[in-house]
């Protein structure tokens, strides 16, 4: 409480600002941009240790959220606590989720990168997003903690060994479809008791949506592995033509199944696994067909 309150009282408009964009810089877009523009443009292998480790990472954060159920706390102090970016604060509090994704995003980073000024910024960032989660007032000092420790614990032990197993084609095979389908049977129940109203959006949404994209991206990687097997080649032109129409088709693609499906969670749920299904699986496909990493 003295933390929360000693970053409450030093706030003003620079700092605030400032903490916004940190705390931004912490949010699941940015990873999964990155991880997009990797696997599609720069290095398969890479790309997958990305996407395996961020999203085993946020999905045990999910996991632990649901089992804790710690409130946040400017809920449990509504007089003292004057929460900033509050709509960034879904869910349960502990662990941080951007305090999660950003250790482990940026820390595979710094693994991955020998370059020093990537490094310091990287390190930098795995420092600031969980101070600016303090400093917004919406997490608790242990949150920020657990999610970094998480987060590096993840990206540090677990990126070469996902890509090492996707050279192992039958391992990989298996593992990515008995997870992918543990995670598709969850997202559907979650969303189910969302629906019909059997279960609180605190509780079960950010879970669901987690395990949606999980699901997409392993099903998509072990559908790949097997039938398609594209490489990356070509000119940087190329390479970002092929990551701007991976993004615009998957954003299609999302638009489209949410129209189409009138449940509202399940429309959701499906939507983000059809996306990532899309990145991981699809374009790489369609790609490959018309030549187009060429």
């Amino acid at each position: 409480m003295y933390i929360l309150l000693f970053f409450q009282h030093i706030r003003m408009p620079f700092l605030t600002e400032l903490a916004h964009i940190i705390s931004f810089l912490g949010e699941e877009p940015i990873p999964v941009l990155f991880t997009i523009f990797l696997y599609i443009c720069i290095s398969k292998k890479k790309g997958i240790g990305f996407v395996c480790s961020i999203f085993m990472a946020i999905d045990s954060m999910q996991i632990v959220k649901c089992i804790a159920r710690s409130p946040r706390p400017f809920v449990v102090y509504p007089n003292m606590i004057k929460p900033l970016r509050v709509s960034t604060a879904t869910g349960y509090s502990f662990p941080s989720g951007h305090s999660t994704t950003a250790s482990v995003f940026y820390g595979l980073i710094t693994k991955t990168y020998k370059n020093k000024a990537i490094r310091i910024i990287a390190i930098s960032l795995i420092v600031l997003v969980p101070l600016s989660r303090l400093y917004l007032g919406v997490h608790w000092p242990s949150d920020v903690i657990f999610g970094t420790i998480l987060g590096l614990t993840i990206a540090f032990s677990f990126s070469s060994f996902f890509q090492r197993l996707y050279e192992e084609k039958e391992k990989f095979t298996i593992f990515t479809l008995t997870a992918a389908s543990v995670f598709t049977l969850a997202f559907l129940i979650f969303s189910y008791i969302l629906d019909f109203r059997a279960g609180t959006e605190i509780l079960w949404k950010d879970i669901m949506e987690s395990f949606a994209m999980s699901s997409g991206a392993l099903f998509g990687l072990a559908l790949e592995r097997n039938f398609i097997n594209f490489e990356i080649y070509g000119s940087w032109k190329v390479r970002a033509l092929n990551f701007f129409l991976a993004l615009i088709g998957g954003l299609v693609l999302f638009a489209l199944v949410r129209l189409l499906l009138p449940l509202i969670y399940l429309g959701k749920a499906l939507s983000i696994f059809a996306l990532c299904f899309w990145v991981t699986a699809l374009y790489p496909m369609i790609g490959k067909k018309l030549k187009l990493f060429l």
